[in-house]
């Protein structure tokens, strides 16, 4: 029995600007990956769109964060805390993406070597453990456990595959973590966890994997250059994208802009289709979105590391290309070009992902209908001389869409007019009034002549 931190996974000990991505564009990827998916298919896969999370932002309950089941929420917890090695954790003050680099120039098992931390695995090796199973992740849920009779901050379970745990809820019970942040371990137990949890669970695991997948299209993060910024030592390209003061470099800035969504599956498909992994191996095929998302990055140079154009660690036809086309290595790093070429590719290889997911567990598709009008209204008043905003939401179908704005109107009996129903409507009163006063005038006349 050993001691477990548990302040950890209510919040790191760090903010996430400390190495990553700020939490807003992991979600953008995967809202934007989905997306770009549809656009590539013609098709859309309602389970896994259900699980996308469109309209949530942030990471859920810190009590129960595997709750939602939401792949967009699983990104931007990774930053938050690490289920798999506890990096993050207070006995060694970094936040769990000290787990989210990879220099695949020095081999797939290379250990990454973070200051005041130790050395730590890399980002493809957890992605490995997050889709391939065979080691122990940590589900916080602070609650009453019946069987332990006491508060507790969650279990650990551990399975043989992703795709196994999601199609038929098969793991391994392994223990818990009392309220006093201790771990309880015991041999691996086989269950068969409730099929709707074991699927959220699986979803977020989805979503994590996806975080570690888009932190390979940041240079930083495929030299092994740390970069916290509590240190005073931000990189340039990561603030940029999240949004803060160009130039500024403060971690923790207000929120200016948002950059990133100068990419989107549009520029995506611009650049290319779906990645073929599906005729490869799972190792193989997973092994490419990463490696070769990672050494587009470190084509570019980052603050404190230049980039190359090696490829020691193997090569594909994609990358000699891509390589050739790029050029000479950059002598600095230009934000639209790193964008143009990785954060599209991120998309990409993200979609990728969910396809390759969503194709191996079975999940059914349906036909995109296109929709030529969809609302989004509440309860809302705009009176004489205001101003209002309406927001259309695409519930079905393909972009772009049209759409045409009504003013509506309540009419005395309650029923929602359009704005031309009641122009009609007062046309046709004022005709009535019109004729009503013609008439008048008329039988004046007679009763004068009379």
């Amino acid at each position: 029995m050993k001691i477990f931190l548990k302040t950890s996974f209510i919040l790191a000990l760090f903010a996430s600007t400390l190495f990553a991505h700020k939490e807003w564009v992991h979600q953008y990827i995967v809202r934007e990956a989905y997306r770009y998916l549809e656009l590539k298919l013609s098709l859309t896969y309602p389970d896994l769109k259900n699980h996308i999370g469109f309209n949530f932002d942030g990471y859920g309950d810190e009590n129960d964060p595997w709750s939602t089941g939401y792949i967009g929420v699983a990104a931007w917890m990774e930053d938050k805390n690490d289920p798999i090695w506890g990096y993050g954790m207070a006995f060694n003050g970094w936040t769990a993406s000290s787990t989210h680099f990879w220099n695949a120039d020095l081999g797939d098992n290379v250990m990454t070597p973070i200051f005041a931390s130790g050395d730590v695995p890399n980002a493809y090796s957890k992605a490995r453990i997050y889709l391939f199973g065979g080691q122990r992740l940590f589900f916080m849920k602070k609650a009453w456990s019946l069987e332990h009779q006491q508060i507790i901050l969650g279990r650990f379970y551990s399975y043989n595959s992703l795709v196994e745990f999601f199609q038929t809820g098969r793991c391994y019970y392994e223990g818990y973590i009392d309220l006093a942040g201790y771990e309880h371990l015991n041999s691996p137990q086989e269950i068969y966890m409730d099929i709707t949890t074991a699927r959220k669970y699986a979803y977020q695991i989805l979503g994590r994997v996806a975080h570690l997948l888009h932190d390979m299209s940041v240079p930083a993060h495929v030299h092994d250059d740390a970069h916290p910024c509590e240190l005073g030592d931000p990189d340039d390209y990561e603030l940029y994208m999240g949004g803060n003061s160009s130039g500024m470099l403060l971690c923790n800035d207000v929120q200016s802009s948002f950059p990133a969504q100068s990419w989107n599956k549009y520029t995506a498909s611009s650049q290319g289709n779906l990645i073929d992994i599906l005729s490869m191996n799972d190792y193989d095929g997973i092994r490419y979105l990463f490696y070769t998302l990672n050494q587009l990055s470190d084509h570019f140079p980052s603050r404190e590391r230049s980039g190359d154009n090696n490829l020691p660690n193997g090569s594909n036809s994609y990358l000699v290309s891509r390589y050739q086309a790029l050029g000479a290595v950059p002598p600095n790093a230009v934000y639209q070009d790193i964008g143009n070429e990785t954060f599209n590719y991120a998309i990409r290889a993200t979609a990728t992902l969910f396809n390759w997911f969503a194709t191996r567990v079975g999940l059914s598709t349906s036909p995109i209908t296109p929709l030529t009008a969809v609302y989004l209204m509440g309860d809302f008043t705009l009176y004489a001389g205001g101003t209002g905003h309406w927001y259309t939401e695409l519930q079905n179908g393909m972009e772009p869409f049209t759409y045409s704005w009504q003013i509506m109107y309540l009419d005395g009996a309650g029923y929602l007019q359009t704005y031309e129903s009641v122009k009609k409507e007062k046309e046709k009163r004022e005709k009535d009034k019109d004729k009503k006063k013609e008439k008048k005038i008329k039988t004046r006349k007679k009763m004068v002549k009379l």
